[in-house]
C-alpha cells in the first residue's frame, strides 16, 4: 500500500490496490512516513475501507478543513470502543462523527450550544453508547483543551448506534424521537407527569422501545384470544390507549402490528396506572 497522507505516528491515509483510500491504524505506523511510502499489507492493526467515492471525496474535504491531529484521535478512539465492544463499526461513522464533534468544537469555543430534545430519551435508550460518548467527550478534552456540551453526550450516542446497528442516522433520530413522542401521549392519557429520573419514567420509555424494535424487526407478540379479550372487558381504558399508540407506531413505521402487540402494551399500561390516581 502507498502512503497518501500521514495523520500522526499511529494513523495514515493510503492507496490499496484493491480498495482504493483506506485509513490504516497501528502504533506507530505512521512515524516518518510520506506521501509515497510503501506499507506492507501486513503491517497496520486494523485499517478502514471507504467504501465509496463519495466518501473518499467527504474525507478528503476534512482532511482539508480539519487539524490532521484531530481526525487522527477520533480514528484511534473509534478503534478503542470497536475493540471494547468486539463490534466493527460501520465506515461512514469515521466521515459523520468527526464531522460533526469539529463542528461542536467550533461552536463550544464561540459559546454557541445547541439544545438536545431528545438528551434524557437517547440515555435512556442507548445506555452503553451514552457511557461510551461521555468518554469522547473527556479525550477529545484531553486533546484539545474544549469541554463539549452535555448536549452532545446525545448525539455521539446516536451516531455509535446508528454505526454499530449500521442504520442511517436519520432513522435513528426517528425511531428516538417516534419512542418519546409515545411516551408523552400516555403520559397525556393517564393524566400524569413522569420525571426522566423516575423508575416509571424508565420502564415505560424502554417498554414502548422494545416495542418499536419488535415491529422493526418483525418480532410480534402473540396473544391467546382469552387473554385479549379479559383485558378488553377489564382493562378497556389502556386496551384503547395501547392500539392509539398502536396506530402511531404504524403511521411513523409504515407497517401492520398485529393485535398481540396491543395484549403486551396494555399489560404495562395498566400497571403504570394502578400505581396513579387520576
Amino acid at each position: 500500500m502507498k502512503v497518501i497522507k500521514g495523520l500522526n505516528n499511529n494513523v495514515v491515509i493510503a492507496e490499496h490496490e484493491d480498495y482504493g483510500e483506506v485509513i490504516l491504524t497501528g502504533r506507530g505506523i505512521g512515524f516518518s512516513k510520506r506521501p509515497g511510502d510503501l506499507i506492507d499489507a501486513e503491517t497496520p492493526e486494523k485499517f478502514f475501507i471507504l467504501k465509496n467515492e463519495n466518501e473518499q471525496t467527504q474525507y478528503r474535504q476534512l482532511i482539508e478543513h480539519i487539524d490532521e491531529t484531530f481526525i487522527a484521535c477520533i480514528t484511534e478512539i473509534l478503534q478503542v470502543l470497536e475493540a471494547e465492544w468486539a463490534e466493527t463499526f460501520e465506515e461512514h461513522i469515521h466521515v459523520a462523527l468527526t464531522d460533526h464533534l469539529s463542528f461542536a468544537l467550533e461552536r463550544t469555543k464561540k459559546g454557541l450550544t445547541i439544545s438536545n430534545p431528545f438528551l434524557k430519551e437517547t440515555q435512556l435508550a442507548y445506555e452503553k453508547e451514552y457511557r461510551a460518548a461521555g468518554w469522547i467527550i473527556d479525550e477529545i478534552e484531553q486533546w484539545t483543551g474544549v469541554r463539549l456540551p452535555e448536549e452532545e453526550k446525545g448525539f455521539i450516542a446516536l451516531h455509535l448506534h446508528g454505526a454499530v446497528t449500521r442504520t442511517p442516522l436519520d432513522q435513528v433520530n426517528a425511531y428516538t424521537r417516534l419512542v418519546k413522542d409515545m411516551t408523552v401521549m400516555v403520559e397525556k392519557a393517564l393524566d400524569i407527569q413522569l420525571s426522566p429520573e423516575d423508575l416509571d419514567h424508565r420502564r415505560l420509555f424502554r417498554h414502548l422501545q422494545q416495542a418499536v424494535a419488535r415491529v422493526r424487526n418483525g418480532e410480534f407478540e402473540e396473544a391467546s384470544e382469552p387473554l385479549k379479550k379479559m383485558l378488553q372487558a377489564e382493562y378497556p381504558f389502556c386496551y384503547n390507549l395501547s392500539w392509539k399508540l398502536i396506530r402511531t407506531m404504524q403511521r411513523a413505521l409504515q407497517t401492520t402490528i398485529p393485535e398481540g402487540e396491543a395484549v403486551y402494551l396494555t399489560i404495562h399500561l395498566q400497571r403504570l396506572s394502578s400505581k396513579r390516581k387520576y
